[in-house]
């Protein structure tokens, strides 16, 4: 199951995996829709633990790829195993339901009981996903971990009922608050400093502000004062996109001729010299730089808190739900968004790690 997968997926996966299987073991259910499933893997790990899967994922391209993964696999296990493409939209809880139920009908079982899963389902997916829990009566259990908290929707209107579709807020309680979020807030509940944030003294190689954080910076400032004008037309007006890239070069001056050919900049508008000046000038302030992550890591925390805070009381406002919990699933260090979020129409969930489900 874990062909294809670095070291960071595997953890993910298998942590995942351990407490869906618990989860639907304890509630007698078979059958798993694994939503925003991208390759599908989590949903093959859950179909070799002995579930029946659904993946759905709006991207047909992840569609063939996982069907593809699914044949590569042995016959045993491809008969639990289906995917469709499809968009997740808690506007139209019969068209969810007619998808999976056309999928399942071949197998006679398409009245069935059943959980959502997500691992990392992408913004409004999330709050879609636990609006449908919520108003479909076969949907018993849900576990799900989101990201990408950038992506939300978000209301901006006051008082109760307003906002009701959105990705943020989706609780009443929050709803008739003053808690209020904007662009930039739902950027930063997204933000993982990792290695950028580091005590006492770092090597260039290993210094995870150094390479990101720092680099960007660096080029960012050398793009508006100097490259731009050099720029082709389309890119003048928005940021450049490089990616991950940093950790490939072993220094600054190669990354950035890298990123002016991949930005189709000529190489001549700027000399090496100038760029090793540039770099040598900010690097004094490497330092503050990675003060200011370390503060932005901290302030992440507690706005990511307040988005599982509102998808909790989302669930414990909703009437069938006998109970719901936040539970970390997987170490920090292996993946910064690894709360899930669970909850069972049938008993009251108490969950510790490695610990029963009632």
């Amino acid at each position: 199951w874990h062909k294809g997968m670095n070291e960071k997926k595997r953890e993910e996966i298998r942590g995942m995996r351990d407490i869906v299987v618990v989860l639907a073991n304890a509630h007698g259910i078979s059958l798993a829709v694994d939503v925003g499933a991208g390759k599908g893997y989590l949903s093959h790990c859950l179909g070799v633990s002995g579930l029946r899967v659904v993946a759905v994922d709006s991207n047909s391209h992840n569609t063939v790829t996982s069907l593809k993964r699914s044949c590569e696999m042995t016959q045993d296990h491809k008969s639990s195993f289906h995917a469709i493409t499809a968009c997740i939209s808690s506007d139209d809880a019969d068209c969810f339901r007619g998808v999976i139920h056309k999928k399942l009908e071949g197998e006679g079982e398409s009245q069935e009981r059943c959980m959502i899963v997500g691992l990392h389902a992408c913004g409004d997916l999330s709050s879609n996903s636990l609006r449908l829990f919520a108003n479909l009566p076969e949907i018993r259990l849900v576990c799900l971990v989101g990201c990408c908290y950038h992506k939300l929707s978000h209301g901006e209107g006051e008082g109760e009922g307003k906002g009701a579709g959105d990705g943020f807020p989706m609780s009443r309680y929050l709803q008739t608050s003053r808690v209020r979020v904007e662009e930039a807030s739902l950027v930063l509940a997204n933000y993982n400093a990792g290695d950028r944030v580091c005590a006492g003294e770092a090597d260039e190689e290993s210094d995870g502000c150094y390479r990101s954080s720092f680099f960007r910076a660096a080029f960012q400032l050398l793009w508006r004062d100097r490259l731009l004008p050099f720029a082709p037309e389309e890119l003048r007006t928005r940021n450049p996109v490089l990616g991950r890239t940093a950790s490939k070069y072993p220094n600054f001056l190669l990354w950035v001729r890298a990123a002016m050919i991949k930005l189709c900049v000529p190489s001549s508008c700027i000399t090496d010299e100038e760029i090793v000046q540039l770099h040598d000038r900010l690097f004094t302030q490497l330092d503050l730089l990675r003060r200011f992550s370390a503060l932005r890591s901290c302030l992440s925390r507690i706005l990511e808190s307040v988005l599982l805070f509102d998808r909790l009381c989302f669930l414990q406002e909703a009437s069938g739900v006998a109970g719901a919990c936040l539970l970390p699933i997987f170490e920090s260090r292996v993946s910064p968004r690894n709360v899930a979020i669970i909850a069972s129409k049938d008993f009251h969930v108490r969950l510790h790690h490695g610990t029963q489900v009632r």
